[in-house]
């Protein structure tokens, strides 16, 4: 790899634990990319998932939905 090209972020993961549950979420996302995490209390979970990306340069926005059966939220990293 020459010096003036950059490595791409790696998907590497952590953890976000909320209400005694651990789930694993990308430490990084491109612009556009997406998870589902399974939850009954959206606003508390998005506002935790906020929280918990608040100390990167991501913007991320979510919205509560049904996936396969499920409830919770998507989050989407956004500009």
């Amino acid at each position: 790899m020459d010096s003036q090209s950059k490595p791409k972020p790696r998907l590497a993961r952590n953890v976000l634990t909320y209400r005694g549950v651990s789930f694993t979420v990308p430490e990084w996302l491109e612009v556009g990319q997406s998870f589902f995490l399974p939850c009954l209390k959206a606003e508390e979970l998005g506002s935790k998932v906020q929280k918990h990306y608040a100390r990167t340069t991501m913007r991320m926005v979510w919205e509560e939905r049904i996936e396969a059966d499920y409830l919770g939220i998507r989050v989407w990293r956004v500009l």
